[in-house]
């Protein structure tokens, strides 16, 4: 049974290790996706994510970044790289 995880901005700042800092004190802007989970599909608005693909941060807080896992646990416990950038400089930072 596939399931479906809707990602909330929290789950790219205060639920990683380190949580997201920028030391202007600037917001998340946009995240980049630099590698892909080895189960199940990353969703950016409806369509499969790609490796590179960019997507601002206002597509995570509307709901349309998802994961379609192939159980339960592989929802829980997604694993994939992605970079941040901020509302300042827009440079990304793993």
């Amino acid at each position: 049974n596939r399931v479906t995880r809707v990602f909330t901005l929290a789950d790219f700042t205060t639920a990683t290790t380190p949580p997201y800092h920028d030391p202007e004190g600037n917001g998340p802007y946009q995240l980049r996706i630099d590698s892909l989970p080895s189960l199940g599909t990353l969703m950016v608005n409806g369509s499969p994510a790609t490796i590179g693909q960019i997507m601002f941060v206002s597509v995570i807080t509307s709901g349309n970044f998802t994961y379609i896992a192939p159980n339960q646990d592989a929802a829980a416990s997604v694993s994939f790289n992605f970079s941040l950038s901020d509302t300042g400089s827009h440079q990304f930072t793993s």
